[in-house]
Order: structure tokens, then C-alpha cells, then sequence
């Protein structure tokens, strides 16, 4: 009999509880100021990394429930697989709790980015190298929102 991995973070049932009080305020925000969101399937969300069509057709993936000082981007996901950076969402959105912001990043522009990262973290506080969650097989880079302030392409205040 085979086990099938189960990456440690997927058993936090805060980090879920979390995830989807973030997406239903950025559904509500989105239809509130007119432009609308709509819930992807569970398939796509998980295979293709996005989380909302905004507006008429416009694909992104939110990342919620996150500070300013603290920004992990996602190169590998936690069963090793491709990351939210390389799924086929046009915008990663980013829920900024500290400054009550969605801002939208072209993620392919965050994937230029993260390339040059290349070192891998000693500590979990580290900036700007490659960290692995103990229990998981994500890649994760930590940076700031200052770090990718030119990859912004929209900021929505609440």
C-alpha cells in the first residue's frame, strides 16, 4: 500500500478557515466597487492557480491574510509541484491586512523576478533566497512589499 503525501501545511485547518474568509471579502470588495469576481472551479484553482475571473475575463490568485514586511512568493507548491507564480493566472493579488490593500502584480513580471534568487535560506526570517517549509516541498521566497512595488499594476484601499 502506498501513502499519499500529505504536505503539513494542508493539515492546518486555520490556514484553510483563513484562505476563505480572504476570498469571500475579495469576492464581496470586487462586486461592492462594481467590478466583480467570480469563484473558479476547485480543479482549476488547484491545477492552473487561479482563484477569481475579475471583471469580464481577467484570471488572478489571491493571496490573502498577509503583511507588508512579509510577502512569500510561491516558485514550487507544497506537493513539489509548480508554484501560484507559475500557474496561469494574469495578476497575483495580494490581500495587504496591515494597509487594507488588494494589490494586483503581473505575475509574469514576479517570475522574472524571483530568478535570481538562487541561495538557499538558512532561517525562516531570511529574505531573498529559496526556503522549504519543514513538512512540505514548497519553494518559497520571503520579500517585502517594497521589493516588488514595480511589478504593481493596480491597488485597491478598503
Amino acid at each position: 500500500m502506498t501513502m499519499v503525501f500529505s504536505p503539513k501545511s494542508y493539515q492546518n485547518k486555520e490556514n484553510w478557515k483563513k484562505g476563505e474568509l480572504s476570498e469571500k471579502r475579495f469576492k464581496e470588495y470586487m462586486d461592492k466597487i462594481g467590478i466583480g469576481a467570480e469563484k473558479t472551479s476547485e480543479k482549476i484553482d488547484r491545477f492552473d492557480h487561479i482563484d477569481f475571473i475579475v471583471g469580464d475575463n481577467t484570471p488572478v490568485d489571491l493571496k490573502g491574510d498577509k503583511n507588508t514586511d512579509a510577502v512569500w512568493l510561491e516558485k514550487t507548491n507544497v506537493f513539489g509541484g509548480k508554484g501560484s507564480l507559475l500557474g496561469k493566472a494574469k495578476f497575483i493579488v495580494i490581500e495587504y491586512l496591515d494597509i487594507n490593500a488588494y494589490v494586483f502584480y503581473n505575475r509574469l513580471k514576479l517570475v522574472e523576478y524571483i530568478k535570481q534568487f538562487k541561495d538557499i535560506c538558512k532561517n525562516k526570517s531570511d529574505y531573498h533566497c529559496l526556503y522549504t517549509r519543514e513538512g512540505n516541498k514548497d519553494v518559497i521566497i520571503k520579500v517585502r512589499e517594497s521589493d516588488i512595488k514595480n511589478y504593481e499594476r493596480f491597488r485597491f484601499h478598503y
